[in-house]
C-alpha cells in the first residue's frame, strides 16, 4: 500500500520516473517476455504507484485498488458518495493515465461506499494502491 501526500510532491520529477521503459508489444510478446517474474513486478509497482499518485489528487478518492489480468490494468476508484464533481476530476485523472501509459489498456471502475465497510466491496483479489491517511 502506498500513502502519498500530494502536496509535497514534487510532480513533474515524480512523472518522469513513471515513464516505462517497455512497450506492450516488447513486454507482452515480444523479445521480453521471458524476463523473470522479479522485472514483471517491478513494472507493475511503480504503475502502480503513478496511477496511486494521479488519483490521490482527487481528494475525495479513498482508496485505489488495481489488478493486472488478461493483458489489461484493471483500477477501482472508491470514493464515500457517487458526484458528478467527483466523477469528473477522476475522469481527468484517469485520463492521465492513460495519456502516460499509452501503450496499455486500462479498465477504470468507480465504486461508491456510501457509509459501508469498503472490504463489503472490494474483492480481496485485488492489490490495495493507495488509501488516504485519516489525520
Amino acid at each position: 500500500m502506498i500513502i502519498l501526500n500530494p502536496a509535497g510532491f514534487d510532480r513533474q520529477a515524480r512523472w518522469h520516473s513513471f515513464s516505462p521503459t517497455l512497450s506492450k508489444r516488447e513486454f507482452l510478446g515480444g523479445p521480453f517476455s521471458n524476463v523473470d517474474l522479479r522485472f514483471y513486478k517491478i513494472i507493475t509497482t511503480s504503475l502502480n504507484e503513478f496511477i496511486a499518485f494521479e488519483l490521490s489528487l482527487v481528494r475525495e478518492v479513498e482508496y485505489v485498488y488495481t489488478a493486472y489480468r488478461n493483458a489489461v490494468f484493471y483500477v477501482w476508484i472508491v470514493v464515500d458518495q457517487f458526484e458528478p464533481e467527483v466523477r469528473k476530476r477522476i475522469y481527468d485523472r484517469e485520463k492521465a493515465i492513460i495519456d502516460e501509459f499509452s501503450d496499455f489498456e486500462f479498465d477504470f471502475y468507480i465504486v461508491a461506499r456510501t457509509g459501508r465497510d469498503v472490504k463489503e466491496l472490494i474483492s480481496e483479489s485485488v492489490t490495495l494502491a493507495y488509501g488516504r491517511s485519516r489525520l
